[in-house]
């Protein structure tokens, strides 16, 4: 027989490792996307640079590029502002980071623009949740609306906008050319009080 006591610490193992397995389960990608999960050096709002982890999902399928964007760990003592401004920074960054992976074609310089066109979408809402891990506690950002908000566009690579948190330092910035937008704002859901975020621009 296995004393109560213990069989009551093994329950509470078990529903430790359950929940810890629950809240790090990442989202799937659809058929035929790749699901990658790398780290950025996000510029934050009064100078400096945070390292913040993205989970996203694309599928290059002829001359159409189409990125997903899942999951956003945040360090807890980041300034960091998640909305609208961050999300579409990631637009550039990860097209940027896909083009010189050799995944992309490359890409030229603007005027020019890529015989690429970039569909880059995105969950309206997200939520946020606070997490320790051993290199300290992070704000975990999940998609949550029912709304999506959709850009595409062409691209091409400014010559004069550069990111000065990158590394190698000041690596061009991508630009969107002659986008279409499909624009559905956050709306908050009652039955969802974390489901906060608004990730969509405006326009």
């Amino acid at each position: 027989m296995v004393p109560s006591a213990f069989r009551s610490i093994l329950v509470v193992i078990f529903v430790v490792l359950i929940g810890s397995s629950t809240t790090s389960a990442q989202p799937p990608c659809d058929p035929g996307f790749v699901k990658l999960t790398q780290e950025f050096s996000a510029p934050v709002p009064g100078g400096g640079c945070c390292t913040i982890t993205v989970v996203f999902c694309y599928q290059l399928e002829g001359t159409t590029l189409r990125i997903v964007t899942h999951t956003v760990t945040v360090p807890a003592d980041c300034p960091l502002v998640v909305g609208p401004g961050l999300f579409n920074w990631l637009r550039k960054k990860i097209v940027y980071r896909l083009s010189q992976g050799g995944i992309l074609p490359s890409i030229p310089n603007c005027p020019g623009s890529a015989l690429l066109t970039v569909e880059t979408s995105v969950s309206s809402c997200y939520a946020r949740t606070l997490s320790d891990v051993p290199d300290g506690p992070v704000n975990i950002y999940n998609p949550c609306g029912t709304s999506v908000c959709t850009k595409r566009c062409a691209v091409c690579l400014s010559t004069s906008d550069t990111d000065p948190c990158s590394d190698p330092a000041n690596e061009p910035m991508l630009q969107y050319v002659g986008c279409q937008n499909i624009v559905a704002p956050c709306e908050p859901d009652t039955s969802k009080p974390d489901c906060i975020y608004n990730t969509c621009d405006s326009n």
